[in-house]
């Protein structure tokens, strides 16, 4: 079974880039943060940090665009992407 889903705990520092670099690989990403205000804030550092490889020509405006459309922002850790849904995984 292909793992396509990564749940990340928090958009700190640490999960804002977590988060960042499996969207970048393709994968769709949900990330859970006590505050929509909180994740917005670990969002906007994820746009930053793509737009600088923008700047820099190491990434096209539509793959970072695409990157962030793979991010999405819940507040429920209860949330499909938190769950084991398969027993049989290491």
């Amino acid at each position: 079974m292909a793992v396509r889903k990564v749940g990340v705990v928090g958009c700190g520092l640490m999960g804002s880039g977590i988060a960042q670099v499996a969207a970048q690989t393709g994968y769709e990403v949900t990330v859970r943060e006590v505050t929509m205000d909180l994740f917005e804030r670990g969002y906007k550092r994820i746009e930053g940090s793509l737009g600088k490889f923008v700047e820099k020509q190491k990434m096209t405006g539509a793959d970072r665009d695409s990157a962030l459309k793979r991010i999405k922002g819940t507040t429920n850790l209860g949330d499909r992407e938190f769950r084991r849904e398969n027993q049989d995984l290491p």
